[in-house]
This record gives structure tokens, sequence and C-alpha cells, in this order.
């Protein structure tokens, strides 16, 4: 890859340096660039769309997604985690700097933002008046980038396991919730439309910490089941990859998606992530990867 002054080096080079860095410093506990088994479901998933891998009715989605924010508390409130409902609290109703005193595994939420912001104004920004985002979409990516996604994600990956054992498939509990996040996503590609780059590469990376590889993924291809998160800082991503396990025997694996124009890299959600630091790009759930 190129490094700052433009010249090629070597990844192994690079990586090497990165985990050298690293070794005395802080170290990342979250799950969100990671999982831990690599996971993936067929391809006709992807085909089929997220409402019909969640097992729920379409009619009761849509008519959750008629509701807005109020269906995606009603969600949380009745699945979620206590520490869900903190973040819930915390996107629809708190303000940046309500917990600056709560520091999660992967840092303070909007840590580095103005104090004060609320919800209505992450809706108000240039970025979602473009993507023609709905305070549903602001509410449910927000959430997204908080420690709500491990129950987002984590549910969605059981119902992949369920399908894979011949058991009844479960319901999925966040239908609508994922519906907003998937609409909000591709909507903001339009965003990344208008960029001087748009139609320029870019290396978007993905550590994975204690990862069992399949051999069928890289015949085959694969469909990532939940939204995709992944980072232009190569920095971030060795982070996510070695965890909390640095040091130990774990097994980290690196994804490097080369993202050849805008409609390849995901949407761009550093203006309205909790946790605006991580440079974080996400793909929709269900993405087909080859």
């Amino acid at each position: 890859i190129e490094d700052a002054a433009g010249t090629l080096v070597p990844l192994s080079a690079v990586l090497a340096a990165q985990c050298a860095s690293l070794a005395s410093g802080a170290r990342v506990t979250s799950t969100k660039f990671e999982v831990r088994r690599l996971i993936t479901g067929r391809p006709i998933d992807a085909a089929l769309g997220v409402i019909a891998f969640c097992n729920v009715p379409e009619e009761e989605v849509w008519a959750g997604m008629s509701e807005g924010v109020a269906a995606i508390e009603r969600e949380f409130h009745q699945h979620g985690t206590d520490a869900d409902r903190k973040c819930l609290q915390y996107v629809l109703h708190g303000r940046t700097g309500d917990l600056a005193h709560y520091k999660w595994p992967n840092g303070f939420m909007d840590e580095g933002r103005p104090a004060g912001l609320a919800l209505a104004d992450f809706c108000t920004d240039a970025s979602a008046q473009l993507a023609g985002l709905r305070p549903h979409h602001v509410a449910a990516l927000r959430l997204y980038t908080s420690a709500a996604f491990r129950s987002i994600n984590g549910h969605l990956r059981e119902q992949e396991k369920s399908d894979e054992s011949g058991q009844h498939q479960p319901v999925y509990p966040f239908p609508v919730t994922l519906s907003f996040i998937a609409d909000g996503l591709r909507r903001l590609r339009a965003v990344a439309a208008t960029r001087k780059d748009a139609n320029e590469a870019i290396d978007v990376w993905r550590g994975m910490r204690n990862v069992e590889s399949d051999t069928d993924f890289y015949a085959k291809g694969g469909t990532e089941l939940a939204p995709m998160s992944g980072t232009t800082s190569l920095t971030v991503a060795v982070q996510y990859a070695l965890g909390h396990a640095q040091g130990d025997t774990a097994q980290a694996l690196m994804f490097k998606i080369v993202a050849r124009s805008f409609i390849d890299r995901g949407a761009d959600l550093g203006f309205l992530s909790c946790f605006p630091g991580e440079a974080e790009w996400c793909y929709p759930p269900l993405t087909y990867l080859s």
C-alpha cells in the first residue's frame, strides 16, 4: 500500500509496524469491526433482501416503518439489553455530552463534538439533507454506531445458524430498525457520489479477531448478514483485529476491500457516528462479497 509519502510499501511490513506500535498502547475491546467466526449467508439471501431474512411478515414491517422513530423505540424496549436502552435514550432524547462521564469499551460517545447536539441537529446536517434521511434513518444509524450494534448484529447471525442447523428460523427482533439502517445506508451513497474522489479507488479495511475462515467463501463468496463496518484507517482496523487478545494466541484476519468507486464504498457515517474518530464506512446488511 502507499505510505504517507506516496511510496509503495509491502502490506506485511505495514501490519508489522502497526502491531508493534500498538503493543504498548490502549487495546480496543469492542467487536464492531470483527466477528468470532466468519459467518456468511447464502448468495440468495442477498437477493431476497432484509425483510425476507428477518422472517417477519412484510406487512408487519411496512406498518412498523410507517411509525418511524416510535417503532425503533418499541423494538428496543421490548427486546434490547440494558446497554441498548441506555444508548437508545441517549440517541433519541439526549444531547452530546450527556454521557461524557461514561466510558464505553471503545471510548466516549461523541467525543470531540460540540456539547448540546440533539437528534434534530444530526438530521439537519448537510449530508443527511442531501441523502434525504428522515429522523428514523438518522436515529437507526446512530444507534447502530453505538454499543447497540451487538444486539443488531448478534441476532442476525443467530438467524443464519438456526437456518444452517435445520432448526426453525426465529423471528428477528429488530426488523424495522434494520430496514431503516439498510435504507439509510443506500441513500447515503448519494453523498459519496458528490465527492471529488467519487470514481477513485479507496481501500476499506475490516479487522476480525478469533476467526475461523471458511474455504468455501474464497471459492464461492458469501453474504455478510449484518451491516458491515469497515474503516479507511488501517490503524483502527488493526486495533479491532487484535482487540484485548493481543499477546496471546488469538487469530486475526484482515480484509482489504478495494472500493473502485463510490457505489462500492458503503456509507461514510462520520457525520452522525457516536464514535466519529473511527472513520467508519458501513455497508448495508446482506451485502454480497466475493
